[in-house]
């Protein structure tokens, strides 16, 4: 053996490379911040760095317990130190795979399966060391240097390519196995060999192999999304759309306990037109989002937003507003064609996951509850905080001197429901904890109405009324924030959300789906003129629909209506004007076979599924809303002509939609949108 080849594979002491470890460790964090600061379109990096040093000491214990098994192979193997580094970053790029599919076969398979697959995973890890150290043996000089550093490059720069396109597959687990080789591709297998190469060469061929190592180390730290979208290019007032998503209507304004639940909200109320009968367009997000934003429905746009669809944003635009959107909500992004008019829209893709944070995520999913009680898994993991939201918006208006119109799309009603500790109240049990996605996947099962299932239901609303009491929150502050800097007296504020949410009630959770009972869309719905246009603040009970939004908005501001619209224009009705008293507005719901709508004309609620093939009526219930406000009696057998007259406005509704349609392609959805859509719920 030569003096070289000696050098190579003597021990390693244990201090150091416990140290090199950590400071990988540290690296490897640093570079996945930098990445996402270089998108550019970070909600709050402040913020950033922040959730950076809360993850730091979990990246630490990560890579000390790396460090530690490395320091005991290369004891047992006699690795030189840099040699050993090596095999800390080489086990730092398994660590992406490893949580991926550990949650992935937690959720289809159960513990057992998934302890299976990671050994598997650590032994194939095994099997690549074990061959990478006998090859070594039998080089000679500087290529045996160069070994490790080749393989470790090639294999990790290759795994890093592949799991950008497989990790969300991964963790839904679908197809199963057959992803591993779905996502193969021959220009990946091409870099990694050419790094491979190039990283033996520069270690073979550079003294003491300087250059090799650092190159090497380069290529192995994580590679992050860097996905940005650039948005499209008398007095008037500042608009502020807010849409809180999921944020029931009966929880605005509603006492729970000893104080209300939403005291910034409800002195938001006070000095705007609160409509106590709005509808949403849609019981979930994708389907109500295009009639809120440009007052066309689902049927007529579909998903992604075609180009061909003018939003509000744009017509703002046009009218000379400098333009600002955040969404927190995965389904409405600039890749979604909701950056439509916007200066500058931010949205979930400007959010890389840190790997630990991955990790903290198979956590909670293998110990949701304990996991939540400890603090290592929040909200923050799945989306956007609305005090992100909160704090851009402002910095927005600071920036912008008008006039400025701002979309604010938060999500912390929505699931998981992990408020902040603080926001739950004093009898909340962590024994009772429900996983939101567990409770998800009974609805229809004649589970949630059960005696025994109502400690963890009331789990469950304890921690949604949480996330609406830190939301209210940060509204108030968003809200003393504008008063500060001068801008909300004369501001046009529209206040609203895109659906409910159902805990129990018909025996469903959450939303989507076949159900359209009011509590998935009937939604709160307010709008604060400017204050020197003289209207004073009310509760309105006219029957409206958030369809209104854009035409309203429009009118109030002197802007050329557009065309076509499925909202009315609600101006008279703000300035105090007549009530329309047989109006009819119309929501919509979908399952894998069926379209859904309800029919709302002022007590009578019909709620109608279609095939969607034919068109043809299926099921019809007419409902009492102000008799039975639960929807729990089918009344449509007494009122045979009321029914008949809302099912007849159903399909005039429907034969509009097929008039209006515009064509669109289907919906495409990366691994990211997949990925964070997974996050959320609304894929299995």
């Amino acid at each position: 053996m030569s003096p070289r080849q000696s050098r190579l594979l003597s021990p390693a002491r244990p201090g150091p490379v416990l140290l090199l470890s950590l400071a990988a460790g540290l690296a490897w964090m640093a570079l996945e911040l930098l990445l996402t600061l270089s998108a550019g379109r970070v909600l709050v990096p402040a913020q950033l760095v922040e959730r950076m040093l809360a993850l730091l000491p979990w990246q630490l214990a990560l890579f000390g317990g790396i460090g530690a098994a490395v320091a005991l192979l290369a004891r047992l193997q006699a690795l030189t130190v840099a040699a050993a580094l090596w095999w800390v970053l080489g086990a730092g790029s398994f660590a992406f795979f490893g949580e991926a599919l550990l949650e992935g076969l937690l959720r289809k398979h159960g513990p057992g399966t998934a302890i299976f697959g990671l050994a598997a995973l650590a032994l194939g890890l095994a099997a690549l060391a074990a061959a990478s150290l006998a090859a070594a043996r039998r080089l000679e000089g500087r290529w045996a240097r160069g070994l490790l550093p080749a393989v470790w490059v090639g294999f990790s720069l290759f795994f890093l390519l592949w799991m950008q396109h497989s990790i969300a597959a991964i963790r839904l687990w679908e197809p199963g196995l057959p992803v591993l080789y779905e996502y193969l591709r021959l220009g990946q297998l091409g870099i990694a060999l050419a790094g491979a190469v190039l990283v033996a060469l520069a270690v073979g061929l550079s003294p003491r192999g300087r250059a090799g190592a650092l190159a090497g180390g380069l290529l192995l730290l994580p590679l992050g999304p860097t996905v940005r979208a650039d948005a499209a290019p008398g007095s008037k007032p500042d608009v502020l759309v807010l849409l809180i998503d999921t944020l029931r209507f009966d929880h605005v304004g509603a006492d729970v306990g000893v104080a209300g639940l939403t005291p910034a909200l409800d002195a938001l109320a006070r000095e705007s037109v609160l409509f106590t009968r709005g509808f949403s367009p849609g019981n979930y997000t994708k389907l109500a989002l295009p009639g809120i934003v440009a007052s066309l429905p689902y049927r007529a746009v579909h998903h992604p937003l075609p180009d061909e669809v003018t939003t509000l944003a744009e017509h703002l635009q046009r009218a000379g507003y400098d333009t600002y959107g955040i969404s927190a909500n995965p389904y409405i992004t600039a890749r979604f064609g909701y950056g439509q008019g916007f200066d500058r829209f931010l949205d979930p893709t400007s959010v890389n996951e840190f790997l630990v944070e991955g990790l903290l995520e198979a956590i909670g999913v293998a110990l949701p509850g304990p996991s939540y009680h400890a603090g290592l898994v929040t909200a923050a993991l799945y989306y956007a905080p609305a005090s992100a939201i909160r704090r851009r918006a402002l910095e927005f208006f600071r920036g912008s001197p008008g006039p400025t119109f701002v979309y604010l799309q938060t999500m912390d009603p929505h699931g998981p429901y992990l408020p902040p500790h603080r926001y739950l109240p004093d009898d909340f049990d962590y024994q009772d904890f429900e996983s939101y996605f567990a409770f998800g996947a009974l609805k229809g099962r004649g589970v949630l109405g059960r005696p025994d299932y109502q400690p963890r239901l009331r789990n469950l609303r304890q921690r949604y009324r949480g996330e609406v009491r830190f939301t209210d929150d940060e509204v108030g502050k968003l809200v003393a924030g504008l008063r500060q800097n001068g801008r909300w007296d004369e501001m046009l504020v529209v206040m609203l959300s895109d659906h409910g949410e159902a805990f129990g009630e018909k025996d469903w959770a959450g939303h989507s789906g076949k159900n359209v009972s009011s509590t998935l869309v009937q939604v709160p719905f307010l709008v604060k003129l400017p204050r020197s246009w003289g209207v004073p603040g009310r509760v309105e009970p006219a029957l409206v629909s958030t369809y209104d939004v854009l035409p309203t908005l429009l009118s109030l501001l002197g802007l050329p209506a557009a065309d076509p619209v499925f909202g009315r224009d609600l101006t008279g009705l703000l300035r105090g004007g007549p009530r329309t008293a047989d109006r009819i507005v119309v929501s919509f719901g979908n399952n894998q076979t069926s379209d859904i709508y309800t029919a709302v004309r002022w007590p009578w609620k019909l709620d109608v599924v279609l095939d969607r093939a034919s068109g043809v009526m299926v099921e019809r219930a007419l409902y009492d809303l102000g008799a039975d406000p639960k929807e729990l009696t089918d009344v449509s057998a007494d009122h045979e002509q009321i029914a008949g007259e809302l099912a007849a406005a159903v399909q005039t509704w429907r034969g509009r939609e097929d008039g209006a349609a515009v064509t669109a392609g289907g919906e495409a959805l990366d691994p990211l949108a997949r990925e964070q859509l997974r996050k959320l719920g609304y894929l299995e």
